[in-house]
């Protein structure tokens, strides 16, 4: 049995930071209900690349959730959301502030519904505050929140992080709050209200640096591959031309380091803080010997010396390394045809809970009859859901025809 079986998410998020935060409790055994908007749902559904009509958005970030399609305008809609509050665990959704509410939704009408139902709402920044009305994505985020600026080269152009890091912190941080207050709930008996700002997320990843600020008054700078507390840390090009990072932390790996190079640095730097005040030269004392030695050769000889050290490896590089297939990261996602595609796994191993195998994507408003069935009559079904479902179905596949 996985660890959230039993749970009910009613999920009406979109694009990255919330179905990161969904997909983490699906794959724990949550039953997630992706809610979307008819008649085309989440924007995700249309980008690219793609297999079999589904998008790298939804295989990576929607698997393993069942689909339905609501139209929170229609009152009618908004009264059997509200009889399916009184199911569920957890409402979920990561539009802007105050969006759900022109929809007639409240916390308190859902506590009215049930009592222990807990509403997390994931926004750009926050419900409340000056900017808390404004458009976001991860790139807005990493900037505002400083994180863009101590990221890139040193003395060039700041940089946003080579993938979502602001959406899926936000994600991550979310899930946590949100288990937090339904644990809550069962001991109180009370669901809580939690506003997430993406920017309030991605301000805790440089946490360090701004702590710093108030000690020193000074800003960090941006380092590129370096760190600022040690060296030598950085990559550097090996005989082959290949790159190898070796990152020196304390004073016995960096002896361990001259050990395996074969030579011995001046005495001065022994000792970490003067390897850091005069890091251009520790960088050319290092470089100086690497340069004379095959990559996997170095890398074989430091790791046996137990000094930090990888190869900087593409995505086919590391989905085919041992290591990954030895521990299961990534695994199936199975269509309704059969045909497959894969997906990172979720890094979550406990014991007692068998490891992930597959998962499953669904096509838009899949299981909008089956789920609703639940809750009106089945003339209504017919009248009212199923024509939606039609349409909406017609109009994925007119737009993902060229997506197969």
């Amino acid at each position: 049995m996985k660890p959230f079986e039993g749970v009910r998410v009613l999920d009406f998020t979109q694009f990255t930071s919330g179905p990161v935060c969904t997909y983490i409790m699906a794959d724990l055994g949550a039953e997630v209900i992706k809610i979307e908007n008819p008649p085309y749902g989440d924007n995700n559904h249309y980008n690219t690349p793609s297999k079999n009509r589904h998008t790298s958005y939804i295989t990576s970030l929607n698997h393993n959730k069942k689909t339905i399609l609501m139209n929170m305008k229609d009152p009618e809609q908004q009264e059997l959301f509200l009889e399916m509050v009184k199911t569920a665990d957890l409402v979920i959704d990561n539009f802007k502030a105050g969006t759900l509410e022109k929809f007639g939704m409240s916390f308190e009408r859902m506590q009215e519904a049930n009592p222990k139902i807990v509403w997390t709402s994931i926004s750009g920044y926050g419900q409340v505050g000056p900017w808390a009305k404004k458009t976001a994505y991860d790139v807005t985020i990493q900037a505002g929140s400083g994180l863009m600026s101590v990221t890139g080269e040193k003395g060039g152009a700041a940089l946003k992080a080579g993938m979502s890091m602001s959406d899926y912190t936000s994600g991550l941080y979310a899930c946590c709050g949100s288990i937090a207050a339904m644990m809550d709930a069962k001991r109180t008996g009370k669901g809580r209200r939690i506003d997430f700002g993406m920017l309030d997320s991605s301000y805790s990843i440089v946490s360090r640096a701004i702590a710093d600020y108030y000690i020193t008054g000074q800003l960090d700078k941006r380092m590129g591959r370096e760190h600022r507390d040690f060296a030598p840390y950085n990559s550097f090009v090996c005989k082959d031309g290949k790159e190898l990072m070796i990152c020196v932390t304390t004073d016995e790996q960096f002896e361990a380091l001259c050990k395996v190079l074969g030579v011995k640095a001046a005495d001065q730097y022994a000792v970490n803080e003067n390897r850091v005040a005069d890091r251009e030269i520790i960088n050319q004392f290092v470089s100086d010997e690497t340069c004379s030695r095959e990559r996997n050769e170095l890398k074989e000889a430091l790791e046996n010396a137990k000094v930090p050290c990888a190869v900087i490896l593409n995505e086919e590089e590391a989905i085919l390394s041992d290591h990954m297939k030895e521990r299961e990261l990534y695994i199936p996602v199975k269509f309704d045809d059969g045909t497959v595609t894969r997906i990172p796994a979720l890094p979550i191993r406990m014991t007692g809970v068998p490891q992930q195998k597959e998962a499953f994507a669904h096509e838009l408003g899949q299981d909008t009859l089956e789920f609703i069935g639940q809750f009106v009559s089945p003339e209504k079904l017919e009248e009212k859901y199923r024509p939606v479902v039609e349409d909406s179905h017609a109009k994925w596949l007119a737009r993902t025809e060229s997506f197969k």
